[in-house]
C-alpha cells in the first residue's frame, strides 16, 4: 500500500481540545484529514462544486465510496504536552485569542481559559492510500501537505496563527518535486520568498490564472487566485514575537476601524460610526455591514455604556462565516517569520443573509465587500489608529514584503 510518513511540529501552541473546555486532545488524525482536505480544495479553483466533491471523495473517501486516504498516527496523540489554563498572553497575542482568553484582574494582564497544547510538540503520521485512488494520488497529497506547512495552523483560533504548524515529509525538495522546498528550512527571509514563489506557482500552474473574483459564480469555495495576497512580516528572535507582530498589525487596524469603541478619543472610525448610528436608527437593507465583518462573523460590539450591536449570518445570528484571512508563524533558519494569506471567495452561499441586531431595530444588511481586507494589506491615509497615533499604511508601510507568482 503506498504511503508517506510525515512528521508534524507545533511552531506555536494549538488550542486542540475535545468536546468540553477543559479537555485536550492533542493532534488527532481526524482534524489532520480534515486540513488536508480544505487545502486541496483551496488548490483546486478550476473544478465547479460538483466535479471538486467528486473528485474529493475518489482521493478523501464519502460515506459511498468509503475511506480512501488512511491518516494512521504512529505516536499517541492524548501523550502530547497540554498546557493548563492560565497561561499568559503578552503583547497583542491576546487580540488573536478572543474566546480562548479572559482577563485576569489580579495580573492585570490577559490569560488563557483552556488548555493548549506546548510548542514544539511533535507527532508522525502515516498517509496510506490503496489502488481504487487516482494514480496522481501522491502528487495530489504531497502538494496539500505543503500547502498545510506553509499556510495552516491547527485548533481553534488556527487562522489566527495559533497552532501554526511544520510538516516534514521527506517528499519535500526531492524529485519530482524539486520546487517544493521546505518553507520552515529556509536560511532567511529572501529564501523563504523565493521558496513560497517557487512552490506556489509549481501547485497552481495555469490554475493561477483562473480569476475568482468575490460573488461571481466560480468563487463558490476558498481557493487561490489572482485575487490572492500573501505578506511576510520581518524575521523575529522567537515564534511569540512573530505571533505578537501579527497581533500587533491586526489590533492596530482593526482599532483605526473604530469597531464598537467609544470610550477613547478619537474613536471615529467607519466601523464605530456605522455601529453608533445604529444605536440610535434602525439598520435598513440598503446598509453595508462593517468593513470588519469581512474577517469573520459572527461580531459583537459592546459600547461602554451598555448597549451593543451584532452583526453576524441568518436572523438568528448563529451562523457562521470563517475569515478568509490565514496568520501564520514560519521558521525561517534561526528566527521566525510572521505571514499574512488572503484567499478571497463569495462572503455567504446565495440567499443567506448578513443581519443586525442593534438597540434601534433588526434588519439584514448587505455584505461588507473586500474593502475592509484590502486596505488591511494596501493602507488607508484616511484611517486613523486612535490607539496608538498615525493613520494606517497598510502592511507593507510597516516593513512587510508583498510574495507574487
Amino acid at each position: 500500500m503506498p504511503s508517506i510518513d510525515v512528521t508534524l511540529e507545533l511552531v506555536t501552541p494549538a488550542y486542540a481540545g475535545g468536546a468540553s473546555p477543559e479537555q485536550c486532545d492533542g493532534l488527532r488524525p481526524p482534524v489532520l484529514k480534515a486540513l488536508l482536505r480544505f487545502w486541496w480544495r483551496a488548490m483546486h479553483p478550476e473544478l465547479p462544486p460538483d466535479e471538486l466533491f467528486m473528485a474529493e471523495a475518489g482521493l478523501f473517501g464519502s460515506t459511498g465510496d468509503g475511506q480512501r486516504l488512511r491518516v494512521i498516527p504512529l505516536g499517541d496523540p492524548t501523550a502530547m504536552e497540554c498546557q493548563r489554563p492560565g497561561q499568559s498572553l503578552p503583547g497583542d497575542t491576546a487580540f488573536l485569542s478572543y474566546g480562548v482568553s479572559e482577563w485576569a484582574r489580579e495580573a492585570r494582564g490577559f490569560r488563557t481559559n483552556r488548555p493548549r497544547v506546548a510548542t514544539g510538540q511533535t507527532i508522525r503520521f502515516r498517509l496510506a492510500w490503496g489502488n481504487k485512488i487516482p494514480c496522481n494520488a501522491e502528487e495530489e497529497f504531497v502538494k496539500t501537505l505543503w500547502l498545510l506547512s506553509t499556510f495552516s495552523g491547527w485548533g481553534t483560533k488556527a487562522r489566527r496563527g495559533w497552532g501554526s504548524i511544520h510538516v516534514d515529509c521527506p517528499c519535500f525538495g526531492g524529485a519530482p518535486y524539486t520546487n517544493l522546498k521546505d518553507p520552515h528550512g529556509a536560511a532567511s527571509v529572501d529564501d523563504l520568498r523565493n521558496r513560497l514563489q517557487a512552490g506556489l506557482t509549481a501547485i497552481l500552474g495555469p490554475r493561477a490564472g483562473i480569476s475568482l473574483q468575490p460573488g461571481s459564480n466560480e468563487a463558490e469555495h476558498t481557493a487561490f487566485s489572482p485575487d490572492t495576497r500573501l505578506f511576510i512580516g520581518p524575521g523575529c528572535q522567537n515564534a511569540e514575537d512573530a505571533l505578537d507582530k501579527l497581533g500587533q498589525v491586526y489590533n492596530r487596524y482593526r482599532r483605526a476601524l473604530g469597531a464598537g469603541r467609544n470610550h477613547a478619543p478619537g474613536a471615529v472610525g467607519p466601523d464605530h460610526q456605522k455601529r453608533s448610528n445604529w444605536c440610535a436608527k434602525p439598520p435598513v437593507k440598503t446598509d453595508v455591514a462593517p468593513l470588519g465583518s469581512a474577517f469573520g462573523l459572527p461580531h459583537l460590539a459592546r459600547f461602554t455604556k451598555g448597549p451593543r450591536v451584532d452583526v453576524g449570518v441568518g436572523a438568528p445570528l448563529t451562523g457562521r462565516r470563517a475569515s478568509p484571512v490565514f496568520f501564520k508563524v514560519l521558521r525561517c533558519g534561526a528566527r521566525f517569520v510572521p505571514a499574512v494569506l488572503w484567499l478571497p471567495a463569495r462572503f455567504l452561499p446565495v440567499g443567506t443573509p448578513v443581519c443586525v441586531r442593534a438597540p434601534a431595530g433588526e434588519s439584514e444588511v448587505r455584505d461588507p465587500g473586500v474593502t475592509g481586507i484590502a486596505q488591511f494589506f494596501d493602507g488607508n491615509p484616511e484611517l486613523m489608529c486612535y490607539a496608538r497615533g498615525g493613520a494606517w499604511l497598510g502592511l507593507r508601510g510597516y516593513g512587510w514584503t508583498e510574495v507574487n507568482w
